[in-house]
């Protein structure tokens, strides 16, 4: 999305007070389709990790308790892929 786009749509999103739920949305889609940090799902996390990024940028304040579950378990599954040996001579 072009950046201007970007900021102009949340702008409005804010201006309507609606940026927390699209934000808790956001981390909830993430949360859902990021896999546990194994070997083999490697280039998955890999490629995931911006969007990972995006939505953890929000603030808490406003999330319901689902929301800041599944924050829980994205932050869990992406140090798992972090703290995981790159170099081929690991696999298991």
């Amino acid at each position: 999305m072009h950046r201007l786009v970007h900021l102009v749509t949340r702008q409005w999103l804010a201006n309507k007070g609606t940026i927390c739920y699209f934000a808790g949305q956001a981390l909830l889609a993430v949360s859902h389709h990021y896999p546990y940090g194994g070997f083999e799902n490697r280039a998955i996390c890999g490629a995931y990790l911006a969007y990972v990024h995006a939505v953890l940028k929000f603030e808490d304040n406003g999330l319901d308790n689902g929301v800041v579950v599944a924050k829980t378990f994205l932050l869990h599954r992406t140090g798992v892929y972090g703290k995981m040996p790159r170099h081929s001579c690991y696999r298991r």
